[in-house]
């Protein structure tokens, strides 16, 4: 980890924070759902892990522990079901220390680790981030508000389109040794269309 970045749970004081960032993001819609969320990890329903580069607030991620995405609920994976960085420090290492901490807690209660990711080309870039870290599709086909569509139903195309994606806890630290490179290979080639 960067000693520039600090991990940590959300609190109530990082709402002021918290509010000033996503307004200053564009987020301002979000604000209510991390509200819930707050009151949910006060339950144990969801962890929320808060970055921080030195003083500033860099990202956030939520861990939902109970999915409510079908796949996921039946087989008890947790879902990684939001994950933000600031976009100054998206070119920086947070993304990944989050990610990093969020499988770190995964992998101590589950075997699998599972995430849910939009369609929208404004995503593409966590498309390959997570192809990247050993995800692959869950081979549920594509889903819009947890409801799986069917071929030839119309649809609107907008970011609530998603794909879920799923790695194994034998896959944790290899993305880092290389260890499953050749398999990331193909994956990113499949997602890029040459296979």
């Amino acid at each position: 980890m960067s000693d520039k970045i600090i991990l940590r749970d959300l609190n109530e004081y990082d709402w002021d924070v918290i509010e000033e960032s996503f307004r200053r993001e564009g987020w301002q819609k979000d604000l209510e759902s991390y509200k819930q969320y707050f009151d949910y990890m006060k339950q144990g329903i969801c962890s929320i892990i808060i970055a921080q580069w030195l003083e500033d607030f860099a990202g956030v991620l939520v861990i939902n522990w109970q999915s409510e995405y079908e796949n996921f609920k039946e087989r008890e994976i947790p879902e990684i079901s939001d994950i933000r960085v600031v976009h100054k420090f998206m070119r920086s290492s947070v993304y990944d220390e989050l990610m990093d901490e969020a499988e770190k807690r995964i992998f101590q209660k589950k075997d699998t680790a599972g995430i849910g990711i939009s369609l929208a080309a404004e995503y593409s870039q966590t498309h390959i981030l997570c192809i990247k870290r050993g995800y692959i599709p869950d081979g549920t086909g594509i889903y819009k508000q947890n409801k799986q569509l069917q071929l030839g139903q119309q649809i609107i195309f907008d970011e609530k389109l998603k794909m879920y994606m799923i790695k194994n806890c034998d896959k944790k630290i290899a993305y880092k040794k290389g260890a499953i490179r050749k398999l990331e290979n193909i994956y990113y080639d499949i997602y890029k269309g040459k296979l």
